[in-house]
Formats: structure tokens, C-alpha cells, sequence
């Protein structure tokens, strides 16, 4: 039974950092000037 336990505790933040990202979170955590000159080079 332990290891369901461990096992939750591992996915849970694994499957919420998948959601933030597929979100598109960590974009609008960056600024803008770097996100727009790695677009142009």
C-alpha cells in the first residue's frame, strides 16, 4: 500500500507541472523581449 502512496506523491506534481505547461504557463513566465529575439535571432 506504501507505494501508492509514494507513487501519488510522485505523479501528482508531475501530472500538474504537464497541465501548466500544456497551458502555455511558462511563456507568460518569460519576458517578452527575450521570448521575441529568440523568434528573430
Amino acid at each position: 500500500m506504501a507505494i501508492v502512496i509514494v507513487s501519488l506523491i510522485v505523479l501528482v506534481p508531475l501530472v500538474l507541472l504537464v497541465v501548466d505547461v500544456a497551458r502555455g504557463r511558462h511563456r507568460q513566465d518569460d519576458p517578452p523581449e527575450s521570448y521575441g529575439a529568440s523568434l528573430h535571432g
